[in-house]
């Protein structure tokens, strides 16, 4: 089971919040595209940092965490953590206090 992402459609709630409501929002895991139409937008996640079970399907097998877990959907494994590449990418971003990856 697949979950999409409809990015315009993200956009277009933001936006229809924003211009309802005129308050700043803050987005957990998506959002940034809103900056540009002018949406107020003060905060924004990405997925948990480390790996944990989808809320949507129950399972680890979608890991999103920017942390490894090493954890099955039966629930064997070691549970060692390591960092993933996107725990450096969240880390250089943090750095730069979000300059760097509109740098890019």
């Amino acid at each position: 089971m697949g979950l999409g992402f409809c990015p315009n459609g993200l956009r277009w709630v933001l936006n229809e919040i924003y211009g309802r409501y005129h308050i700043p929002l803050f987005i957990a895991e998506n959002g940034l595209g809103a900056i540009d139409n002018g949406v107020d937008l003060f905060g924004y996640t990405w997925w948990g940092p480390i790996d944990l079970v989808s809320s949507s399907i129950g399972e680890m097998k979608k890991r999103y965490g920017f942390i490894y877990v090493d954890l099955d959907n039966t629930g064997n494994g070691t549970l060692e953590r390591k960092r993933k590449d996107s725990f450096y990418y969240y880390k250089k971003l943090i750095e730069s206090n979000g300059v760097w990856v509109f740098d890019e």
